[in-house]
């Protein structure tokens, strides 16, 4: 709970937006929380052992991860990290790596999409 923690003790007094700024609190604790336990479970499960929950645990990992970052940078904007001289630059360079992260995403799903019609079937 120190990260929901932090970001109350922070949070910019002129923030219009409590209700959204304390669900988006939330969220980036238990979307980080989430993100630690599926990425366990993605190395507690192997490929070779058992495919199909493999590939849930991998798929709600990268969910869990996008929602912990856009709240993240929810958090960020509406809290006192948000104050120069360095809160601007880590704001965009938080926008840059969700953006990219989410970009990503696509060429994940295009990748397990060809390597199960491909693959799997060429490999029976």
């Amino acid at each position: 709970m120190l990260s929901v923690s932090r970001y109350k003790r922070l949070q910019n007094i002129y923030n219009k937006h409590t209700l959204l700024y304390e669900i988006s609190r939330y969220c980036y604790f238990y979307a980080g929380l989430g993100e630690l336990l599926f990425l366990s479970a993605l190395s507690i499960v192997g490929e070779r052992e058992n495919i199909q929950l493999h590939v849930i645990f991998f798929y709600t990992f990268g969910f869990c991860g996008v929602v912990h970052m856009i709240s993240n940078i929810f958090c960020h904007a509406h809290s006192l990290y948000y104050l120069n001289p360095y809160g601007r630059i880590g704001y965009y360079l938080k926008i840059i790596s969700a953006s990219l992260y989410i970009m990503s995403a696509p060429i994940l799903v295009g990748s397990f999409i060809l390597y199960w019609k491909r693959c799997l079937t060429w490999g029976k």
